[in-house]
């Protein structure tokens, strides 16, 4: 549509917003504002849906995502377009609820303007040949007149006249909680499939370390589905969609959306509301480094899809313990997911591994020497599989009884996570906590009428 627009950006970056204007407005005028502020009394100088604004990346301290914001709360624009480097799914979709008409990354304008004839690619990128029907370089239209305008009710800069929520702002934005020097170890449990019982292990280990006399957090980072809290017996999740309003972050309100799970443990996670998962997840990184401040030692849950708020937990991560289990096909994902997570920058001397279900009657661990590969130096424990009265005391939300009842698979937990806390140096010096690390996790030959129910 024909008319004006306005660009801001950065000297790399203008080329390519200007071609999204001259696109998206053909015919219209270009007109490039240097500064953030001058963009906004531009727009505010015009008749209310008379222009258009095109924000890329640019310089200085001002977020291109928060001035597309404070764009639209004026009103004046009839269009604000974001163009951006990398566009998450959860920028994208709290940036459309800011009411930005549209977010581009750089492919997506690539294929909006194949080509341009500055013989320049975005981003460093070698032009493609320019066709017949692709945009021209945009010509800058500098001849847009005298601006007299007073301050914007003496706001100085677009973040002060529209704060928005921090996780609209992407990996940029520095985090509001900074993990203590001294802070507690974080144990990382994950898995490159669903069903090996990476709940149920991170459930018994934070009632064995609660009974060791530590402070115990837990973080589901399950946001989405997570089910941890029905094991402990929680009626519904601790709800962190509090966050996805925004507001100030701070280590009082991190912990004031934690809930007592059991004596001495406090879980955060999931999101009550499913559907608020990815708008709460940039703030996972503040929530760990919370946790850690505030207990003793930290459990993370994880769901079998690594998304960039498990990454980055894994990457800060003292021990990352990736479990599976003798099922046809537990190798290769354990593999996979050690892989990825040597690419991330884990060192393998951090990695530990678990075969959950352990048959007590064998004697032999073939599924452990066969993982080997590739995680040659990771620590290996045997889970072991316990009675169906297990699963019972899980569904039933009594992890607590099933820890303190002893038992093959409430044993092996807690053994394995003792001798990981003597590697880290935080084992507590209590009887109970040697014990469990003295332990050898036994197998023995059962009869035919030995599976006896027990807590365990």
């Amino acid at each position: 549509m024909a008319g004006m627009w306005y660009v801001h950006a950065d000297d790399d970056s203008v080329g390519l917003v200007g071609t999204v204007a001259q696109v998206l407005g053909a015919g219209s005028r270009v007109v490039r504002e240097a500064t953030a502020l001058g963009l906004r009394r531009r727009l505010l100088a015009c008749a209310p849906g008379s222009a258009c604004a095109a924000v890329g990346p640019a310089t200085g301290d001002v977020d291109p995502v928060n001035l597309a914001a404070a764009l639209v709360r004026d009103g004046h624009a009839r269009e604000v377009v974001l163009v951006v480097d990398a566009a998450s799914g959860s920028l994208r979709s709290r940036a459309a609820r800011a009411g930005v008409t549209r977010v581009l990354d750089r492919v997506e304008v690539r294929r909006l303007a194949p080509a341009r004839g500055d013989g320049a690619g975005a981003a460093g990128q070698p032009a493609c040949p320019t066709p017949a029907q692709a945009p021209a370089t945009p010509a800058f239209d500098d001849d847009a007149g005298p601006l007299d305008m007073p301050d914007l009710d003496g706001v100085s800069s677009p973040p002060q006249a529209c704060a928005i929520p921090r996780h609209l702002h992407g990996d940029r934005v520095p985090k509001a909680v900074t993990r203590r020097a001294d802070a507690a170890p974080a144990i990382v449990v994950a898995s490159g499939r669903g069903g090996v019982g990476k709940s149920a292990i991170v459930a018994a280990m934070a009632c064995a370390a609660a009974s060791w006399g530590l402070r115990v957090a837990v973080v589901d980072l399950d946001l989405c589905a997570g089910n941890l809290y029905g094991y402990f017996g929680l009626g519904e999740a601790p709800t962190l969609d509090a966050l996805e309003q925004g507001g100030d972050v701070d280590e009082a309100r991190l912990l004031s959306l934690g809930a007592a799970a059991c004596e001495g443990v406090t879980l955060w996670g999931p999101c009550r509301r499913p559907e608020m998962a990815e708008a709460v997840a940039p703030y996972a990184s503040d929530l760990l480094a919370c946790a850690a401040n505030a207990s003793d030692v930290v459990l993370v849950d994880t769901p079998t899809t690594w998304t960039d708020a498990v990454a980055e937990a894994v990457q800060g991560c003292d021990r990352l313990l990736l479990v599976g289990d003798e099922r046809a096909g537990s190798v290769s994902s354990m593999t996979r997911v050690a892989a990825l997570a040597v690419r991330l920058g884990v060192a393998r001397t951090r990695i530990a591994r678990a075969t959950n279900r352990q048959d007590p009657r064998q004697r032999e661990e073939p599924f452990l020497f066969r993982a080997d590969v590739g995680l040659e130096t990771a620590r290996a424990f045997p889970v072991l599989e316990g009675t169906d009265e297990v699963a019972e005391c899980l569904s039933a939300g009594q992890v607590a009884q099933l820890a303190a009842g002893g038992g093959d698979f409430a044993s092996s937990v807690e053994t394995m996570l003792a001798k990981l806390l003597e590697e880290l140096g935080r084992l507590p010096d209590t009887g109970p906590a040697r014990a469990a690390r003295d332990r050898e996790v036994m197998r023995r030959p059962r009869g035919l009428f030995s599976r006896m129910r027990e807590a365990g």
